[in-house]
C-alpha cells in the first residue's frame, strides 16, 4: 500500500512541537528531574503547533470518514493508486535499480512517465540538499519528504507537482538568486521559470499531459 508523504511531514511537525517544548521549559538545567517533567508538559501544552498537529490528525479522519462513506472502504484511495502509472508504493523505495532505470528513461520533454522536465528538476532538487542543511536541518529533512520519497515511491510520475510542495527548495534558491553579484542569475531564472510555464499552459490548454 501507498503511504503519503503527509506521514513524513506530521511526524517533522511532531518533532518540532517535542523540541520546542523541551527547550522552552528550561528542560536543559540540572534540577530535578520530576520537576524537569513537568515544566516539559506544560511547555508542551502550550505550543500553538499542537493545534495544527490535532488539525492535520482531524484532517486525516475526515478524508478516511468521507471515504468510507462514498466507497466502503476508508483505504479506497490508496487502493485506487495501483492503477495509477508506475503503480505508487513504499516497496518501490528499495527497488532502487528499478529507480535508476526510471531515471535514465527519458522518452520526452513532459511525458506521464518519462519526462525530461521531471528529471531535471529531481536533479535541481538534489543540488539544493546540501544547502538545506546548512539552512536548517528540518528544511533537509522536509526536503527529503517532499522531494525524494514521491521520485522513489512512483518513480517520477507528476513529480512537478510534488516538488511544488518541497518550499526549502524554494527558499534556498531565494539565498542564490537573492545576493547582488548574482542578480543576472535571477533573471536566467525568471526567464526559464515563465517559458516553462508558457509550455505546461500550452500543452494542457491542447489537452496534452501537463502533469
Amino acid at each position: 500500500m501507498f503511504t503519503p508523504p503527509g506521514d513524513f511531514f506530521d511526524g517533522l511537525l511532531g518533532w518540532q512541537i517535542l523540541e520546542e517544548a523541551w527547550s522552552q521549559g528550561g528542560c536543559e538545567d540540572a534540577s530535578a528531574s520530576r520537576e524537569r517533567v513537568g515544566r516539559f508538559l506544560r511547555s508542551l501544552m502550550r505550543q500553538r503547533l499542537v493545534w495544527g498537529a490535532v488539525a492535520v490528525l482531524g484532517g486525516y479522519a475526515t478524508y478516511f470518514l468521507v471515504m468510507y462513506a462514498a466507497t466502503g472502504n476508508p483505504w479506497e484511495g490508496f487502493e485506487a493508486q495501483c492503477f495509477y502509472p508506475n503503480k505508487p508504493s513504499v516497496a518501490n523505495i528499495l527497488n532502487v535499480p528499478g529507480f535508476l532505470n526510471a531515471f535514465f528513461h527519458v522518452g520526452e520533454l513532459h511525458g506521464a512517465t518519462d519526462s525530461a522536465i521531471d528529471r531535471a528538476l529531481f536533479v535541481v532538487f538534489l543540488a539544493t540538499l546540501p544547502a538545506m542543511w546548512r539552512l536548517d536541518h528540518r528544511y533537509f529533512w522536509w526536503g527529503i519528504g517532499a522531494g525524494l520519497i514521491p521520485a522513489m515511491s512512483n518513480w517520477f510520475f507528476s513529480y512537478n507537482r510534488f516538488i511544488e510542495l518541497c518550499f526549502p527548495v524554494f527558499i534556498v534558491l531565494g539565498h542564490w538568486l537573492g545576493r547582488k553579484e548574482r542578480s543576472w542569475y535571477f533573471w536566467y531564472y525568471v526567464v526559464l521559470a515563465s517559458v516553462l510555464q508558457a509550455v505546461f499552459v500550452i500543452r494542457y490548454i491542447n489537452f496534452h499531459w501537463a502533469g
